[in-house]
This record gives structure tokens, sequence and C-alpha cells, in this order.
């Protein structure tokens, strides 16, 4: 006799698995291509280069491997589960009815989990700063927040109509998703950062001790979620779960006269 109902482990286990695994390959990826810290403790040396000035390894190269790194690991869970891998994706299911309430916090946990794990091995791997994900301290945390909460939104928007639409057939819906993390991460350069995936900079914050406004990734992520998650039924959900259906105007049948 099982000890666990099947329908239990392919509803809850294997989709909350599915999120830990998934945050463990983001972050881990992402926390690997860092260029060295100021004062690394690793054994390898480096030649001495200006990091800081150079566009392509500071903002090119890091938003198309986060813009990578989405689209494979989506493809990866295709058949597995509708996997989130990022709070605020997960909040924008829940507002769109994709995913249970009961199941945010738990998929948030799981999520954060992994991102914790992935940065330690990282980091004990590079012997350095696990790619940490922070706002410039000179930058206007006011246009950082604001650009957060859109682009962010923007990514929502995109997960939101590939999942929620049935009959969505476009088999380059999760690249199109990938790129809207390079478009945010390319824009958040000039302004001074971008996120788009809180789970995967409490992972580093978490091992680096680092907490310096870590809030505005939160507020402004969960919010665009929100925001966007609640346009997209408003206006572009299926007929069925429009959430205005109830407002609009049917259509009269057309009857017929007998002459």
């Amino acid at each position: 006799m099982g000890l666990l109902p099947e329908e239990k482990f392919y509803s809850i286990v294997q989709p909350l698995c599915a999120e830990f695994f998934a945050m463990v390959i983001h972050t881990f990826w992402g926390s690997m291509f860092t260029h060295p810290s100021e004062n690394p403790y690793h054994n390898r040396t480096f030649p001495e280069y200006e990091y800081s000035t150079d566009y392509v390894i500071t903002c090119l190269v890091p938003a198309l491997q986060a813009g990578l790194a989405v689209y494979m690991i989506i493809v990866l869970f295709w058949k597995v589960c509708i996997v989130n891998f990022n709070p605020a994706i997960s909040l924008a299911f829940v507002v769109t009815g994709v995913l249970s309430p009961w199941m945010f916090i738990p998929y948030v946990f799981m999520q954060c989990l992994g991102s914790v794990v992935g940065a330690a091995m990282a980091m004990a791997i590079k012997q350095d700063i696990p790619g940490p994900i922070s706002i410039a301290k000179d930058a206007n945390v006011g246009a950082v927040f604001c650009h957060e909460m859109i682009v962010m939104g923007l990514f929502c928007f995109f997960a939101v109509f590939t999942v929620c639409q049935e009959d969505y057939d476009q088999a380059t819906g999760p690249l199109a998703v990938g790129l809207t993390v390079f478009q945010g991460i390319i824009g958040g350069k000039w302004i001074g950062g971008a996120c788009l995936n809180v789970a995967r900079a409490f992972g580093p914050a978490l091992v680096l001790g680092d907490w310096r406004l870590q809030w505005v990734w939160w507020v402004a992520d969960l919010l665009g979620a929100c925001v966007f998650g609640t346009i997209y039924m408003l206006v572009f959900a299926p007929k069925e779960k429009l959430w205005i259906r109830n407002f609009l105007q049917k259509k009269n049948p057309i009857t017929s006269v007998e002459l």
C-alpha cells in the first residue's frame, strides 16, 4: 500500500521539487557567471582588467545568460509541470487562477531554498562572491523601483499569456518569456540595477548577509505581478475567464420569422 496518494505526488510533491531544482540551476548558473570581486579569495590569478567599464561583460552577457537560462529551464520542465521558479510569476498565476493560493507560500519557500543552495554551491566552487543582485549605491531607488515593477509585470504578462490560453500554440513562447528577462536586465543597466526574480536575489543575499535594498526587488516584483495579472484578467483573458464578462452585452440570437 502506498504511503502517498499518486494524485498528491503529481499535484504537490513533483511541482515543489521542480521549483527547488529549477532555482538551484538558475541561481548556480547565474552565480557562476560574475566577474571577480575586489578581494577574491580563490587561488586562480586573473590578469588586471577593468571589468566594471566593460558593457559586454557587465550587462550584455549576464542578460543573455539569464534570459537563456529561463528559456532552458522552462523547456526542461515543460512536460512535468508549469514551472514558475519566480515568486512574482507564482503570484501572477494565483491572480489569473493558474495556481492555487494555498500553494503560493510553499512555492516561494522552495524557490528561495533552491536559490540558497545554488548560491552556496557557486560560492564553494568559485571561492568568491556568488553573483549578488544589488542596486548601485548612486542609483535613484525610485527609478529602479518603477523600472523593476514594469519589466517584471511584462515578464508575468508573457508567462500568463503562454499558460492561461489553452489554445496557445507558439513553439517560441518559452523563448519569448526568456527574452523578457534579457530586455529587463539590459534596461536596468543604465539606472542602477534589475532583478526580475526575487528568489534569484535571495540566495546570494542570504549567503553573503547583504540585504541592502532587497525590499525593492520584493515589493516591485510582487506589485508588478498583481498589476499586470489584473490587466490580463480584465482585458485579455479567454472569454470564460474574463473578469468583466458579466458586464459585457451579449449578442442577441437571430430569430427566424415564419411567413
